[in-house]
């Protein structure tokens, strides 16, 4: 047949509807307005911000924008203002009703497109919900407002002291203070009498500076306060001199109240900063790492079938075996991304820091420059430290990444180990440090160095010095959390034109730690003849469990969604023993099948298999349903779940009955 052009497909429309459908499954809302107030186009995020299933069911119900959208309406008459003034508008925030009514938080940016005779024709637009971080500030305002009343209603300890240190007038506060009456104080006391016997000289040569030499004399610091009982206050003094006087006004608080309040309000900052940094991160933790499990989990079932078939000695073995190391680290990697984002617990274990270092320089080998050459100083009696395999393996890399980015003409890349011992002195000069045995690890490059500036700032969550697109500012904030997570010390050198050295300290292991390890390829797999459901919409992992179960000698029906597994179970639910269930598929979904399943028999056995984590959105069903298996997983542990849920005999029931 000959060819006919005509019949392919024109790369530039298949890029554009590749284009298309990115913008249409972005994580922001997208929308395209007329100057009249209707929606022409919106995204599928941007309809469910505004509370409606579909696109169409949004550009079909709103009719005004500035009547149904917008909380505020004069917020579209600014907005309007500006997209005529200025032809953009770029980060503007206001509220944006729901469907229902209820308002949330939105930052906006938008866009006049206009036609060839010069008018606007529409407009186009992003919007992001931003309800989370505005909720933040106002708790941080609301923290402020709080400590402010708290410092104004409880006030000051008020003095005025002589030129000769006697305290001429007190206020109550300072009675409160210092334990002592007015009669007992004015008059009768010196200034000095409160004062700790190691701050009295400090506080006598500040006494004549304001009087002698007045522009070097502090007027805020510290100092301890002794009251009539001995107890000992942290103060903080305001003092300076009455105006055409010799004497002194002095306020003191007791910051002891204050310290607590200003850790507080550091602590709402933190969290602030945090989902602001977390709010695109954790959205795409969450929406990958199902997806990239599932194509895990279909590889490494395969991997482990072939294996299974195979002796030892086979020529493929080895290379299978790589493979499946290459999957696991890979799973380790995507476990490491849900850490990151949810601040989940790592998975520590026994580690040789020496054979993670091995590793991380294969895969730089792989992956930066050839003319960068990479050097390892191991000492080959290693002490063991407790740590993540997966997370010393992300810290390797990204040190490893910035290095070759600090060397784009060439250099040298060494990676050192040793243990060492770090005594009192030094942990006295590293606030936060505890002496004791560490191993320090070492990544050294010949690149350009840093200024002290840059030094500042280089474990700043999105501080980078790459150029736009190439570095998102989280590589060295990540090394920084996960050293400190670790309980490590983490310290930078750096010169301009000298290179950079990153040391890490980690602890050692304090005492044995049992080294975990995944069940062997190999080892004997539990069987049964009972008969399970399988439901899960990748046809690859339906098959290979399928296969895996078979083989160990089970009967197993199976299901590609959650409406098909309830009708085969309300069929043949008396033969069924158990089910295992996927929890992200189409239509239906998991989370509903299982509680169906559970309607039908509230004693049903059902194996959760799922992608995401169990402490991330599985957790609340993972909890009412019998077992939990995370993807990717090896096959001899899908086995042992198996037989693990069809041996509980405990009634269970009323503890997995969802709530109505």
């Amino acid at each position: 047949m000959p060819h006919n052009p005509s019949l392919q497909k024109d790369p530039m429309e298949k890029d554009h509807q590749e284009l298309s459908d990115i913008l249409m499954n972005a994580p922001i809302g997208i929308f395209k307005t007329s100057p009249q107030g209707r929606f022409l186009s919106a995204n599928i995020v941007c309809a469910q911000y505004l509370g409606y299933s579909t696109p169409q069911e949004l550009t079909d119900s709103v009719t005004d924008i500035a009547a149904q959208i917008y909380a505020d309406h004069s917020d579209r008459e600014r907005v309007l203002g500006l997209l005529t003034q200025n032809e953009e508008v770029v980060n503007y925030e206001c509220r944006f009703l729901r469907r229902d009514g209820s308002d949330f938080w939105v930052n906006i940016t938008l866009r006049a497109i206009r036609a060839s005779n010069g008018k606007i024709a529409h407009y186009q637009g992003f919007a992001v919900d931003i309800t989370k971080r505005k909720q933040a500030e106002e708790a941080l305002l609301h923290s402020e407002k709080y400590y402010r009343a708290v410092f104004e209603i409880s006030g000051a300890a008020q003095i005025i002291i002589e030129d000769d240190t006697t305290i001429s007038l007190a206020n109550s506060r300072f009675e409160e203070l210092t334990g002592y009456s007015r009669k007992e104080i004015e008059g009768q006391k010196s200034w000095t009498e409160f004062i700790h016997p190691d701050d009295v000289l400090f506080m006598k040569k500040n006494h004549q500076l304001r009087r002698y030499e007045p522009g070097n004399a502090p007027r805020k610091y510290e100092f301890r306060l002794i009251d009539r009982h001995g107890e000992m206050h942290d103060i903080f003094l305001c003092v300076d001199l009455i105006p055409g006087t010799t004497q002194s006004v002095a306020s003191c608080i007791d910051i002891s109240d204050r310290k607590q309040a200003e850790k507080e309000r550091e602590r709402l900052q933190l969290q602030l900063l945090h989902a602001q940094k977390m709010e695109s991160i954790g959205r795409l933790a969450g929406g990958v790492a199902h997806d990239f499990n599932n194509l895990l989990q279909a590889m490494s079932g395969n991997v482990q079938l072939l294996l299974m078939g195979k002796e030892n000695d086979h020529p493929d073995a080895p290379r299978l075996k790589t493979i499946a190391k290459s999957i696991d680290r890979s799973a380790h990697l995507v476990r490491q991304l849900l850490i990151f984002s949810r601040k989940s617990e790592a998975q520590r274990q026994r580690v040789d820091l020496n054979r993670e270092v091995q590793e991380a320089a294969k895969i730089l080998e792989r992956t930066i420059p050839r003319m960068i050459r990479i050097e390892l100083q191991l000492e080959k009696r290693l002490l063991p430290v407790h740590a993540d395999p997966a997370q010393v393996e992300l810290l390797l890399l990204n040190l490893g990444n910035n290095a070759a980015h600090a060397m784009s003409n060439g250099g040298q890349l060494v990676i050192q180990t040793k243990n060492v011992v770090l005594d009192e002195n030094y942990a006295h000069a590293h606030a936060g440090t505890k002496p004791g045995r560490y191993v320090l690890m070492s990544v050294e490059d010949t690149g350009c160095g840093m200024d002290s500036n840059t030094l500042e700032h280089i474990f700043d969550p999105f501080f980078t010095t790459k150029e736009v697109g190439t570095g998102t500012g989280l590589g060295l904030a990540s090394v920084y959390g996960i050293v400190n997570s670790h309980d490590g010390i983490i310290l930078c050198l750096s010169e301009q034109g000298r290179g950079t050295t990153f040391q890490i300290f980690w602890p050692v292991m304090p005492g044995p730690v049992e080294a975990k390890h995944a069940p062997p390829m190999n080892t004997v797999m539990r069987k049964g003849t009972e008969s399970i459901l399988v439901a899960d919409d990748e046809e690859v992992i339906r098959e290979v469990t399928r296969e895996v179960l078979e083989n160990s000698g089970y009967t197993v029906i199976t299901a590609a969604s959650g409406e098909e597994a309830l009708s085969l179970f309300a069929e043949k639910g008396r033969l069924v023993d158990m089910v295992i269930l996927d929890l992200s598929m189409p239509g239906m979904g998991g989370r509903q099948c299982l509680e169906e399943l559970m309607r039908i028999n509230p004693a049903a056995r059902v194996l959760i298999s799922s992608g995401y984590s169990p402490d991330g959105p599985a957790q609340k069903i993972s909890k009412v349903a019998t077992g939990f298996i995370s993807k990717p997983y090896q096959l001899a542990e899908l086995l042992a779940k198996v037989r693990q849920v069809l041996d509980d005999t405990q009634d269970t029931t009323a503890e997995r009955v969802p709530s109505p």
